[in-house]
């Protein structure tokens, strides 16, 4: 738990000043793009990671109602990460410090 509180700590003090406070919308695809998905996983593109998936359907619909560890078993076949969580933060991390 606290590793996690960690990479969320160190994640908010990527995010640059000049973003108003509140939430950020930013893509799946801006913040997976070819290059992060050519990087780190064995696709090219975000939507090739879900088209190729056994949640391709449900992934259209709501990635948050996919069960966990199906898709952290997925992530960790398929990816250099060990979960979900954590490709998502990697991914977030690398888009902000762009942005600085």
């Amino acid at each position: 738990m606290k590793r996690r509180e960690d990479d969320v700590k160190a994640f908010i003090g990527l995010i640059p000043k000049n973003i108003p406070t509140g939430r950020v919308l930013v893509t799946l695809d801006e913040l997976m793009n070819k290059n992060f998905m050519k990087k780190h996983t064995k696709f090219k593109t975000v939507d090739d990671f879900w088209d190729r998936s056994p949640f391709a359907e449900q992934a259209l619909i709501d990635i948050g109602a996919i069960d966990q560890e199906q898709l952290n078993a997925y992530v960790f076949a398929h990816t250099e990460f060990d979960t979900w969580d954590e490709m998502r933060i990697v991914a977030a991390t690398k888009y902000f410090q762009k942005l600085k």
